[in-house]
């Protein structure tokens, strides 16, 4: 662990100067903004650390990815990296007062309905007064600043889902009624939840956030898988799922669009294949080493700072880089499936299970569509990707997830 914190120390001296010579006369302003995250990370990792309050890997990895994201925001926009250097030290803020809000609570795992009302409103809200950028209309406004209430709505969502299961759980334990009729109360308590689910999905539908309600629709497939096992929910799910995208793909040009320029982006470089194509050539130019931070033309990639920020780093730091990223994440992930499987509590075993899906499918979700091995959503590469709202939800959801046992589970022995 301490490797890896030197190795981050290396980067920002080693980086960030370069970065600033860059830009012409020396800007002094860059290292004083890359001084100051430098900072912020190192106390954070001494606090967390000293006082054991979470999972010293799992944050230093985030870290790790928030830095990269960092150098290639640098890189293309300075004024972004200003910004994205103030809401890096609102979200290790939030880290903290995530970490302690959980655990001061006791009966976080029987608040099932307050996380979903919670969720419904913030889900109102955004769709009677949200603004529409890039298609979607998943954005708020306040005193100049945008804001993704969804980005909030993830995290409320896997708690809803954890404290769901866990009251099932404790009624299955402890009503003898429900274990001699056990097979109906699962059958219509998966119903019931299928229905509160679609309620989530349909928001975002309606409000043309399609890669959210993939992301929501992923984690509730996985917690049907392991903690319900009702064969039937699922394959109608799934059911559901494979008419909704049949009947998207002919009823609405955006998904046509989305879809054929997967399967063909080629047949119209110029138009709607521009953004993947672009994508890829970025991607290809990178080589195995990349063409050196600056020295690439990641400019030419559209939302390149946001959706496809992953193919300007291999642009300009080589697909070796690429896969170390990617490699970062199933680190977070590994971790995340450990901490599920060492807790004895079940609201946290779930809780842990469900965020590390959130944070693994999103993953795959945005890289998958950047390098052609899935259809284009438009959502951000987890503490890469510029956006406060992003970055802040991320932190806290491994905040989240690596305090949810920590007083049971000590991690840095194993």
């Amino acid at each position: 662990m301490k490797n890896s914190v030197f190795l981050l120390i290396l980067v920002y001296i080693l980086v960030f100067p370069v970065l600033a010579l860059q830009r012409g006369p020396f800007d002094i302003k860059i290292l004083w903004y890359s001084g100051s995250l430098l900072l912020i990370t190192l106390f954070s990792y001494f606090m967390i650390s000293k006082l054991k309050l979470s999972c010293k890997y799992i944050f230093v990895t985030a870290a790790m990815l928030t830095t990269i994201g960092f150098i290639i925001l640098c890189r293309l926009n300075v004024e972004l990296f200003y910004r994205q250097s103030v809401w890096y030290a609102v979200a290790v803020s939030g880290y903290f007062l995530a970490i302690t809000v959980y655990n001061s609570r006791e009966d976080r795992d029987r608040l099932c309905f307050v996380y979903y009302i919670v969720s419904m409103f913030l889900l109102i809200i955004t769709f009677l007064f949200g603004t529409t950028i890039g298609g979607a209309k998943s954005w708020m406004y306040f005193g100049g600043y945008s804001f993704q209430f969804s980005e909030i709505i993830k995290v409320l969502y896997v708690l809803f889902m954890s404290s769901y299961f866990s009251i099932r759980e404790s009624i299955k334990n402890n009503d003898s009624r429900i274990k001699n009729n056990l097979i109906k109360y699962v059958f219509i308590n998966d119903f019931c939840l299928l229905t509160l689910v679609y309620t989530y999905v349909g928001f975002l539908i309606l409000q043309r956030d399609w890669g959210s309600a993939m992301l929501f629709f992923i984690t509730y497939l996985a917690f049907l898988y392991v903690y319900s096992k009702n064969w039937f929910i699922i394959i109608l799910n799934v059911a559901v799922i494979i008419v909704s995208c049949i009947c998207g793909y002919f009823l609405l040009h955006h998904i046509r669009i989305r879809v054929e320029s997967f399967i063909n982006p080629w047949s119209d470089i110029s138009g709607k294949g521009y953004q993947i194509t672009q994508s890829l050539f970025a991607i290809a130019e990178g080589g195995f080493f990349g063409k050196g931070v600056g020295l690439g033309s990641p400019q030419f990639i559209p939302e390149v700072r946001t959706d496809f920020i992953f193919s300007a780093l291999c642009e300009e730091c080589g697909i070796f880089t690429g896969i170390s990223v990617i490699l970062m994440f199933y680190i977070m992930c590994y971790r995340g499936v450990k901490i599920a499987l060492q807790s004895r509590i079940f609201f946290n075993k779930s809780v842990s299970f469900g965020l590390t899906v959130m944070v693994f499918a999103q993953t795959f979700i945005i890289i998958g569509g950047v390098i052609k091995l899935i259809p284009l959503t438009g959502i951000t590469l987890p503490f890469v990707s510029y956006g406060g709202s992003s970055l802040i939800s991320s932190y806290v959801m491994i905040a989240i997830l690596s305090a949810s046992d920590s007083r049971q589970v000590v991690l840095d022995n194993g």
